[in-house]
């Protein structure tokens, strides 16, 4: 008695696999603005919590645009003489809606009302956009909710307690 037995077996298998690793902490896409400015604007992010605004540049509820003043002009500005007054400069900086660099060229002349109440000149002088007397210096920064600029300047003062004095001298 024989008896044979035949078996026939064929797999077939592919793998890939890619990793990448980074020592960046911020994430690989935009962020919301809120975790943009504290990433790349720490003075004006402790501003913002001082006034505890963090709401408002985290919002999902629509899109904002917010005209940050730059770390080397928020050095020389001094500090806030309460909560509300650092509140209301945060929110003096931010606008509902998304405004491109090229959308504020567009409002050259008009003002543009800020999420505090403030309105803002917005003016173009030497191919650069000016809101009230900040010029910006680097535009359309993405974020998931909207748009950063960053300023040189800002675009109101909102109870800074530095203060300048002028002397005059009889001669």
């Amino acid at each position: 008695l024989t008896s044979t037995s035949t078996s026939t077996s064929t797999s077939t298998s592919t793998s890939t696999s890619t990793s990448t690793s980074s020592s960046s902490t911020t994430p690989a896409g935009p962020s919301d603005l809120l975790f943009f400015i504290r990433t790349n604007y720490p003075l004006f992010y402790d501003i913002v919590t001082l006034g505890g605004a963090e709401s408002f540049f985290s919002s999902t509820s629509g899109l904002f645009t917010t005209c940050v003043p730059n770390e080397k002009t928020l050095q020389s500005f001094g500090s806030f003489s309460s909560a509300a007054s650092a509140r209301y400069f945060a929110l003096s900086h931010l606008f509902a809606g998304r405004y491109s660099i090229n959308a504020l060229f567009a409002l050259n002349g008009l003002n543009l009302g800020a999420v505090s109440g403030e309105e803002v000149a917005v003016a173009i002088e030497s191919n650069t956009v000016y809101l009230n007397s900040a010029a910006i210096v680097n535009g359309n920064l993405v974020a998931t909710n909207g748009l950063v600029h960053e300023c040189r300047g800002v675009i109101v003062n909102g109870g800074s307690t530095t203060t300048t004095t002028t002397t005059a001298v009889d001669t």
